[in-house]
């Protein structure tokens, strides 16, 4: 298994003058070097052909954005053992972002793409595991695993699985993280089925702690709630129209992206979810106050006739009878 992830910086044989007592080097790992006006970065990894281990150090003089490429999409298990700051990688030319805590860990998805790895001054540790997926066998992980669902997920439903959620790992993993220091980075043949059973190990350990904390969110999912949130503001605030291209543009993506997302998790068109607000709002509260004009300008409808023709195909009758009838409630019984 080739390592598939690559820093775009320059790289140097020896550092001129190391700022920072980088930790001393790892005995069977390759090693690189890279150097640039406001950063020394050290990377080391070994090959166990369906499991990378990495360990990447950085000394930070001022804020900086170094860019990550990657080759293929990659399943990780990280470890940020020390961070002056909060890791923030921002996939190029979108807002989608994986936040890396400092003292805290991560399993992510990361696509092929380029990256811009946003840090603050300061001393960075990160102990990174690369899975191949392909490894991943039914006999031994159990049907609905996350892993067994990442591998057989269609291409576009990948990065929908699991994003990018911190939660604390450090106090019950650290004898595994020095297991892989003291042991697994002095290659041995012997040691492939070890490392790929110590893989397992950790990425078990990683999702009870995860989904034993935190609820279990999608990048897809985030999507679809932050798009609620924006079309319940509009509803209750008034006086303009819910207009899904200006919300996908505000989230940065595209329409039928957005669409997609809301109506995997919550099995309604965002349309849809806008009559359940809306609706209620205007039949309930508006109606029994103010003028028909008056509500289809609050429900942010330009022209009487078009609130009136929403209003009668979901409701059944135009505002205006409906008005009569919540009025008069008997008169259609006495008809």
């Amino acid at each position: 298994m080739k390592k598939t992830f690559k820093f775009i910086l320059p790289k140097v044989a020896l550092f001129e003058e190391e700022k920072h007592p980088f930790l001393p080097q790892l005995p069977d790992a390759k090693r690189n070097l890279y150097e640039d006006t406001s950063i020394q970065l050290v990377e080391e990894f070994i090959d166990y052909r369906q499991v990378i281990l990495y360990r990447v150090q950085a000394h930070v003089t001022k804020d900086c954005i170094i860019q990550l490429k990657t080759n293929k999409p990659d399943f990780h298990l990280i470890y940020t053992k020390k961070a002056a700051d909060d890791i923030i990688i921002q996939k190029h030319g979108t807002k989608n972002e994986i936040v890396l805590p400092h003292e805290h860990s991560t399993f992510t998805y990361i696509p092929r793409s380029k990256f811009g790895i946003h840090l603050r001054p300061g001393y960075y540790l990160v102990y990174g595991l690369l899975i191949d997926i392909g490894l991943v066998r039914d006999i031994i992980y159990h049907h609905g695993h996350f892993l067994s669902e990442l591998k057989n997920a269609r291409k576009r439903d990948k990065a929908s699985l699991y994003q990018t959620v911190s939660w604390p790992i450090r106090d019950l993993t650290n004898y595994q993280l020095n297991r892989i220091e003291t042991i697994f980075f002095n290659y041995s043949k012997q040691n492939e089925a070890k490392v790929i059973e110590q893989t397992y190990l950790l990425f078990d350990i990683a999702e009870t702690k995860q989904f034993g904390l935190y609820e279990k969110l999608s990048e897809g999912e985030v999507l679809a709630k932050k798009a609620r949130k924006i079309i319940y503001d509009i509803v209750n605030q008034g006086f303009q129209e819910v207009n899904i291209s200006q919300i996908a543009f505000l989230l940065g993506v595209s329409d039928a992206h957005l669409a997609r997302c809301h109506k995997r998790y919550y099995k309604q068109t965002l349309l849809q979810y806008r009559d359940e607000i809306l609706l209620p709002l205007a039949k309930d509260r508006l109606l029994s106050t103010y003028t028909i004009g008056e509500v289809a300008n609050f429900c942010g409808f330009r022209y009487v006739s078009g609130f009136s023709d929403y209003f009668e195909k979901r409701i059944g009758v135009y505002p205006s009878e409906y008005i009569k009838l919540h009025q008069n409630p008997g008169n259609d019984k006495n008809q």
